[in-house]
């Protein structure tokens, strides 16, 4: 590892550019070797307010100001909760203060405690409608802060916050992992496994941004799908659409990263995007850029990995007025502000604070041997942040997610525990439960009216009826209610593409096998004889293939039809024998 470190540094020394780590160490090492004097003959004192967790090149240039007399130090660290020596929020605030001490002693104390309600509700989304209840009762100006240790609540948050709230400052950012062009360029990763495959073909086309796009063809090419229970689409249905053309195709493993600029392109030109989408997908292109520039020769598969690794950490930020209206922020920004208003949400344990673990090679020990950050000082930062920003507050609530599904536990977050039980605080604890109430339905009557006789008789009686099939009597039989939207008002479910053969499907699949073993058969007198010469296995085999591919809609016969054109000629030959032992007898007609 460390010659790979060596050469890496070195390259990037050579090239006059570096990561924030190794600036911060350059910087570092020019104060021990007495090169900064840039630093030291532009300001003449320097003043540090509001600073929390130090690295050890931060300290190193801090204690160099220090012994210079030329800096002074002004910690945020008050109050009984956060100086608490049992509170991992004073693991490293002590320390600071011991190496920097302030020159002046700041009377900012404040008497009592603020007012805290702890509110459990059994929704993710609901914890922004409860915001909006809060909003609503405090009022939503420049004292009021909402913050958001999960930034997926953003968005549910901001369209809740009720019409009256005239400002809204949103100093938090947007991940971009969570957009519609990341879930875009999943479905397109998953496409490229087999661009002919009707569930990859109706994800790609349910993207708000190739709906829009495509318009009315995205729409006609899943009814197309739906209708005729296409399972693989021929590749000429793609080339009926320029757009289509681009992005249904298989692509060349080197050329992935050129097959995305270009449905990005696309996207640019053929929609109308805001101003943050365009930022959503203005960083996914300069990540895109960025491999296609390294020139790596991987499978497509990869590449789409590395692009989601890439992103995964970018997020868009939102500007607005900082001085004015309601305050919308992560957990970060509330470092050094106050508020007389503050509304957490999320505060379940797992969330905030957020499970530590450390995405690094090196072991633990050997991090705390060498003095590198660990989940203990992770932890310690996050409770400084917290009881910090509750200090000097009027009113808190918390608000957490009561539900346990999956890996979520719906515990309250240790926070809460700790002010109940350590610090011995008074609050008001509530879970809110959603009523739901059975909604009662009205009962159906169809009215046995003179019109609707007729047109009962006009649909099965006389010449031009259509034939009145066994299954359309089993279901008049099982729900006369069912029979009249389906076979009188022609009312159909929506069609879904099933890839194996349903029961229904079978017994059609059998229908056509038979009316075309017997067609040469009709109206001409059918002896044993006759019945038995139909049963070769090359005829029967050749019928069933082209009844199959005509009624599912398919160009081959694999997998699970298989087994289904097996039972179909095994049923097919049963059923010749059965009326071989009932002949002669005559075909006088079909079903129709």
């Amino acid at each position: 590892m460390f010659p790979l470190y060596e050469n890496l540094r070195n390259s990037l020394l050579n090239r006059k550019i570096g990561y924030d780590g190794m600036i911060y160490r350059e910087v570092a090492d020019s104060v021990q070797s007495g090169t900064l004097k840039a630093l030291e003959d532009s300001v003449d004192r320097f003043v540090f307010v509001g600073l929390n967790v130090l690295s050890a090149s931060e300290k190193r240039l801090l204690w160099h100001l220090q012994s210079t007399n030329r800096a002074d130090f002004y910690w945020d660290f008050h109050g009984d909760m956060i100086t608490d020596s049992d509170n991992r929020s004073s693991l490293f605030m002590s320390e600071n203060i011991k190496e920097f001490p302030q020159k002046i002693n700041l009377d900012v104390e404040c008497e009592g405690h603020p007012e805290i309600e702890v509110i459990g509700v059994p929704s993710f989304t609901g914890q922004a409608t409860i915001v909006s209840k809060i909003l609503s009762e405090n009022g939503s100006g420049i004292e009021t802060a909402v913050v958001l240790p999960d930034e997926k609540l953003l968005l549910p948050v901001l369209n809740s916050i009720p019409e009256s709230t005239d400002v809204i400052n949103v100093t938090m950012g947007f991940p971009v992992a969570g957009t519609a062009i990341s879930a875009l360029i999943d479905s397109l990763a998953e496409l490229q496994k087999g661009v002919n495959y009707y569930k990859r073909v109706l994800r790609v086309l349910g993207n708000s941004y190739i709906r829009s796009a495509l318009g009315d063809v995205a729409t006609n090419l899943e009814k197309f799908i739906t209708n005729n229970n296409i399972v693989y689409l021929p590749s000429g249905k793609f080339a009926e659409n320029e757009i289509l053309a681009h992005i249904f195709k298989t692509v060349d493993p080197t050329k992935t990263a050129d097959y995305l600029l270009e449905i990005f392109e696309i996207l640019y030109n053929s929609i109308s995007l805001s101003k943050i989408e365009k930022e959503f997908l203005y960083h996914y292109y300069i990540a895109v850029k960025r491999l296609k520039d390294i020139g790596l020769t991987i499978k497509s598969e990869t590449f789409f990995k590395i692009l989601n690794q890439l992103v995964a950490s970018k997020t868009v930020p939102f500007r607005g007025e900082p001085l004015e209206g309601l305050q919308v922020m992560g957990v970060l920004e509330t470092r050094s502000l106050d508020f007389d208003n503050l509304i957490f949400c999320s505060m379940n344990e797992g969330i905030y604070p957020v499970k530590s673990i450390p995405n690094s090679l090196i072991p633990y020990n050997l991090r705390r041997g060498f003095s590198l950050p660990t989940y203990e000082l992770q932890d310690s930062v996050t409770s400084y942040h917290f009881y910090r920003s509750i200090y000097r507050a009027k009113k808190v609530y918390l608000i957490y997610d009561t539900r346990t599904e999956e890996l979520k536990s719906g515990e309250v977050s240790r926070f809460v525990y700790q002010l109940k039980y350590h610090f011995r605080y008074p609050i008001t604890e509530r879970v809110l439960n959603f009523k739901i109430d059975a909604q009662k339905r009205d009962t159906i009557v169809i009215e046995k009216t003179p019109e609707l006789v007729q047109k009962v008789n006009n649909l099965f009686v006389g010449e031009d009826a259509k034939p009145f099939s066994a299954s359309a009597l089993n279901t008049y039989l099982d729900c006369s209610l069912k029979f009249y939207f389906q076979s009188i008002e022609g009312l159909s479910e929506q069609a879904e593409v099933t890839e194996s053969v349903e029961a229904n499907t079978y017994g059609t699949l059998f229908h056509k096998v038979m009316e075309e073993l017997y067609k040469p058969l009709h109206k001409n007198i059918t002896t044993a004889d006759v019945l038995k010469s139909l049963k070769r296995k090359e005829h029967i085999s050749t019928i069933v293939d082209n009844s199959m591919k005509s009624i599912l809609n398919i160009d081959e016969i694999i997998g699970h039809n298989l087994i289904v054109k097996k039972l179909l000629e095994r049923c097919a030959e049963m059923m010749i024998d059965h009326d071989a032992a009932n002949a002669p007898f005559v075909i006088v007609d079909t079903e129709n």
